[in-house]
């Protein structure tokens, strides 16, 4: 497996160029990173919000909730490649 997961858009953003729809490649739009690291995110602070603390008593700073919904998002695309393959 390498090292960095395969990262595409999620979301391109299109430009209609003589007649034909491309992806614009200087606006790529959402990564596939980004969109698991923030449905990820929004998870968390839904579970945050009705408990108010996590499951181990411990009160998460925002930083903390991004720094883990990254981490879940690189373990998803991981697992995604395996399964690819």
């Amino acid at each position: 497996m390498p090292d960095k997961p395969n990262n595409q858009p999620v979301f391109p953003q299109l430009k209609v160029d003589f007649g034909f729809v491309i992806t614009d490649p200087l606006k790529p739009g959402v990564t596939l990173l980004d969109y698991f690291a923030a449905r990820a995110m929004k998870s968390m602070i839904s579970y945050l919000y009705f408990t108010e603390y996590g499951e181990d008593g411990h009160f998460y700073r925002n930083d903390e909730i991004a720094k883990k919904s990254f981490d879940i998002a690189v373990a998803m695309l991981r697992e995604r490649e395996k399964r690819m393959q």
